[in-house]
Parts: C-alpha cells; structure tokens; sequence
C-alpha cells in the first residue's frame, strides 16, 4: 500500500502529554496505555496526517540487537520517507495500517502484530528470546517528527542473523553501540535518540 491511500494510527497531540521530557521518556506505559486501552482507535488518510501536527502517527520503532552489537543500515534511494534518505538508521518499523487493527484481537494483539508485519516486510529476522518497550520518542525539532510519536522497541536476537527484504535498506551490518556513537552523525536523528537511551539503560 502507498503512502497515498494508507490509513495510519494517529492519537491527537492534545490527548498526549508531551511536555514532561524532551526527545525521549523511559515511561512507556502511559502512552501505550493511552493507545491500547484508550478509547476506539484513531486512523487518518497518511496524506493528510503527515501535514498536519494536531496529530501524532504512532510509529513502532524496532532495535535488533545481538549481544552487545546493534543491526544497523543506510536508507537508500528506494524508501518511502524522502526525507530520511541517505542516514544511517538502527530502526526498523513503520506506520501502523487500519487494517492492522482487527476487530477479533485486543488491541495489544493488534499493536503486536502490527509490529512483525512491518519489521518482516523489511527483514528477515531468526528467533528471539527478549522483545520489550523502552522508551518514547518525542522530537519536536524538524518537520518528521513534528507529526510523529516514536515507541522504541529492542528485539534480542538468539543470533546476529539479518535477511534483507527491502532493497531500500543498504549497508547492512551488526555494529558496537561504542562504534556508533562515534558515528552518531551519520544516524537519522530518531537513530541518535534511541542510541542515547540504549547507552542511558546499559542495553
């Protein structure tokens, strides 16, 4: 589906309190709890979400990491989001689809699955034995991440084992969180928050 006909979960900015940390928080539950346990879920015309910052789309934000490397790759010529091109990112992860949203499911099952579909649209990744929440996102200081709210998730793979999916993901690597904070400029500036906060949990 192209951006141009998505329908992405959205949580109004005023139903959000944003104002208690600047670019990231460790206190995850309030806002998933304000997602998932909130009242119905709200989904808009991507179009028209990435315009207007009443708004925040709810992006699951995925870190991979083997031991104490971390997954890490450039955003190629191919990728959807223009204005992340040519930096080097540790997330994977996307905009949550209407249709991600089953009626069956709770809505945490909902979430859940959600996030494997947009991580294995994008890698092929081998068993896990830890998956967690740790952080939101919040960056106020550009145009991307005015209309986006960041859940940053750490996956813990059993083996440092990645299959490319997307051609628009290049350069792929496991990297030292030490490495790459001597690269931090290279990294999209959602990549550098969660690199902090990895380096701030000791994960």
């Amino acid at each position: 589906m192209t951006a141009n006909n998505e329908r992405v979960l959205v949580c109004p900015r005023d139903k959000l309190d944003l104002s208690g940390f600047r670019h990231f928080t460790l206190d995850v539950e309030p806002v998933l709890a304000l997602i998932l346990n909130g009242a119905p879920p709200m989904f808009l015309d991507r179009a028209l979400a990435e315009a207007d910052d009443r708004y925040k789309q709810i992006i699951p934000y995925v870190v991979l990491r083997h031991e104490e490397r971390v997954f890490t790759y450039f955003r190629g010529f191919r990728g959807t989001e223009r204005r992340l091109v040519g930096f080097r990112s540790i997330g994977l992860g996307g905009h949550i689809q209407e249709q991600d949203w089953i009626p069956t499911r709770s809505a945490s099952q909902s979430y859940e699955a959600a996030i494997g579909r947009e991580v294995h649209e994008e890698v092929h990744v081998g068993d896990t034995y830890a998956r967690k929440a740790v952080a939101i996102i919040n960056d106020e200081s550009s145009p991307v991440g005015r209309v986006h709210l960041g859940i940053l998730h750490v996956w813990e793979l059993c083996e440092a084992s990645v299959g490319i999916r997307e051609d628009k993901l290049v350069g792929a690597e496991f990297v030292s969180a030490a490495a790459l904070r001597l690269r931090v400029k290279d990294l999209e500036r959602w990549s550098q928050i969660a690199l902090d906060v990895l380096w701030r949990l000791g994960v």
